[in-house]
């Protein structure tokens, strides 16, 4: 399992994991789930659809001002880029939310921009 931690200037943080193996890593990745205020039910309920490849889930805790974004292995790089777009869409949702911006706000679109350029620069760029 890789990890990378996005922060939004203090005002969000965004924990990702990806390139994980549900099966061997079962029990690490429930626990994670789970610390993010998932139900057991719900965190097994996840990890069965996290095990398929091109999957992704965001989980987000605004009392801690926190977003769990977790990316399956996907079967080419198209697919791992549409389930990490889709996934910060949901986290970035999250953060206007609770900021009480926009969705069509001029701050919404930097903020998703920001979680893209963090993500490449802490995730895509290392493994070139």
């Amino acid at each position: 399992m890789e990890k990378a931690y996005l922060d939004l200037a203090g005002k969000w943080g965004c924990v990702v994991l990806f390139n994980y193996d549900v099966e061997s890593e079962y029990d690490e990745l429930f626990e994670i789930i789970v610390s993010f205020g998932v139900s057991p039910i719900q965190a097994r309920r996840s990890l069965n659809i996290l095990s398929a490849p091109n999957t992704g889930m965001c989980v987000s805790f605004p009392e801690v001002k926190m977003s769990l974004v977790m990316i399956s292995k996907a079967t080419s790089n198209d697919e791992f880029w549409s389930s990490v777009a889709h996934e910060l869409y949901h986290a970035t949702c999250s953060i206007i939310r609770f900021y009480g911006e926009g969705l069509d706000a001029e701050e919404s679109a930097y903020t998703m921009g920001e979680l893209m350029r963090q993500f490449v620069t802490e995730v895509a760029l290392p493994c070139y």
